[in-house]
């Protein structure tokens, strides 16, 4: 029995470290102008129980960084991505071998952003 506990546990912990949870970004510096462009993503837990316990801290720059939002990640999974940010609307996507790619439906803007460091660290 416990033996069973403990697989369990470990096949619980390899399934937590291949969830959506991380920093997303595309945000670079152009060599030419020095402005910053991109769109840094940052997926996280709210804390709150039910179907919306995720939220996504989302920053764009084109040429200069704009404030971030907090927005609701509700349901959100590695196969589906979907946040509304003011100004921008509806982000719809999914994480493909650890980048988030997606497009904001309005605009037809369209994002790859590799999971790793924030650009500010």
């Amino acid at each position: 029995m416990k033996k069973l506990i403990l697989l369990i546990i470990i096949v619980a912990s390899a399934n937590a470290s291949e969830r959506m949870y991380g920093i997303y970004s595309s945000l670079e510096v152009n060599p030419e102008s020095g402005d910053i462009g991109g769109m840094e993503v940052l997926i996280l837990h709210n804390g709150r129980p039910g179907t919306c316990s995720d939220s996504a801290l989302v920053q764009v720059a084109e040429g200069w960084v704009q404030m971030p939002a907090l927005v609701d990640c509700c349901h959100c999974s590695n196969e589906r991505v979907e946040f509304s940010v003011p100004k921008l609307g509806t982000f719809k996507g999914a994480i493909v071998n650890g980048v988030l790619e997606g497009e904001f439906i309005d605009s037809g803007w369209e994002h790859s952003l590799p999971k790793g460091n924030s650009f500010w660290q």
